[in-house]
């Protein structure tokens, strides 16, 4: 797969470097979002973005309609959706 260029906020990179650990983001029912990859596992075909020495994988199939990606994907596990999914559900 060719390589995409993604834009990355500044939130979701210093979210990543806080955590220390890589993060994935890839398709659920409730739409796009970013996980930490103990929850989601990346795959071969992931693109890999190196963040600081942690590793965001963008899945393939997210790959072709993504291009910015914002804190808010992040998955919150208090309410168990990203914070974009509370955002345009209501």
């Amino acid at each position: 797969m060719e390589r995409a260029e993604f834009e990355l906020d500044p939130e979701l990179i210093d979210y990543i470097k806080k955590r220390k650990k890589d993060f994935r983001l890839s398709t659920t029912c409730s739409g796009s979002v970013i996980l930490p990859v103990d929850l989601k596992k990346p795959k071969d075909t992931d693109i890999r973005i190196d963040i600081d020495g942690n590793t965001l994988y963008i899945s393939q199939f997210q790959a072709k309609y993504i291009k910015r990606l914002t804190r808010d994907m992040v998955y919150d596990a208090e309410v168990q959706v990203s914070g974009s999914y509370c955002r345009y559900s209501n």
